[in-house]
């Protein structure tokens, strides 16, 4: 599934500034911060605010971001993906 595949490519990269960004929080070093814009540093603040982090960002990934493929997805990814999507909305009806 794309959460599965996104979480392998995670933990196989995870620490290594190097190589951020699949599955990653966005993460920027003191020097990328103190060198960026005046709005950068105020959107990585409200993205790194505990709310956002633990709030609504969960929301974002599990109910909005993974109800689509990804690009290049192998059939047994999107079929999943599918199922889910199905599953979510008969849940949701049942309500």
């Amino acid at each position: 599934d794309q959460w599965g595949h996104e979480h392998s490519i995670h933990h196989a990269t995870s620490g290594n500034l190097d190589k951020r960004g699949t599955g990653d929080i966005w993460t920027l070093t003191v020097d990328e911060y103190v060198a960026a814009p005046f709005r950068l540093r105020l959107a990585y603040r409200l993205y790194r605010n505990p709310f956002v982090m633990f709030g609504l960002g969960p929301i974002y990934v599990f109910l909005l971001k993974n109800r689509f493929n990804r690009k290049g997805a192998r059939k047994k990814e999107r079929m999943n993906t599918y199922l889910t999507n199905i599953l979510i909305v008969a849940i949701v009806g049942m309500l």
